[in-house]
């Protein structure tokens, strides 16, 4: 479950991170 989160967060970090990009 943990693992599943910290994917999930990271992913929309990413995300976030190509959005500002």
């Amino acid at each position: 479950m943990l693992k599943g989160w910290k994917i999930m967060i990271v992913k929309l970090m990413l995300m976030n991170m190509l959005v500002i990009l």
